[in-house]
């Protein structure tokens, strides 16, 4: 358990030296802080260890949009969804603790949109304001986030119809 716990905290680290905002959140994916001011603010590595030491086994969550620079699709897997129905370009994915797919894209400047069930149940875009649960998190049923394509490997544009319908241009 330990191994795991110092995987999770040293990912929350790693993230972050990225200039991507990151909070602790429990098991049920739900924020263990206050997190409003980190959608504009990227937390302190100090602000970070003392999180984990209050919450050992928090498992590391980004905020997307344009601080972190990062936006997800969220293909849930207990509505069977999965990529093979988009036309989706290589970039960034993970496998989420319920097997779904995180696909990650850079944040195209103007606002996205933080959506469920944009193309139907299961469907959702972590978008402006939004979360996402990173690797190697642990779900409250034991299912463990993996990078499938990490981060460094790359992230792709949002693809035309995927931003056709999240950007918001007002």
């Amino acid at each position: 358990m330990t191994e795991n716990i110092n995987r999770k905290h040293e990912a929350a680290l790693y993230h972050q030296s990225k200039g991507r905002s990151i909070i602790p959140a429990g098991p049920d994916k739900i924020p263990l802080i206050k997190w409003k001011e980190y959608e504009t603010v990227i937390p302190s590595i100090e602000q970070i260890n003392q999180w984990w030491s209050i919450f050992p086994n928090a498992n590391p969550a980004m905020v997307t949009g344009p601080l972190s620079k990062l936006v997800v699709l969220d293909l849930d897997a207990k509505h069977k969804r999965s990529s093979k129905e988009f036309d989706l370009p290589a970039t960034a994915c993970a496998k989420s603790g319920n097997g779904g797919e995180h696909f990650y894209f850079n944040h195209p400047g103007k606002r996205v949109v933080k959506e469920t069930a944009i193309f139907g149940l299961g469907v959702d875009m972590q978008g402006d304001n939004g979360l996402i649960i990173l690797p190697p998190s642990v779900n409250d049923v034991r299912g463990t986030y993996e990078w499938i394509v990490p981060l460094e490997d790359g992230v792709a544009d949002m693809p035309e119809w995927l931003s056709d319908i999240v950007i918001d241009e007002k």
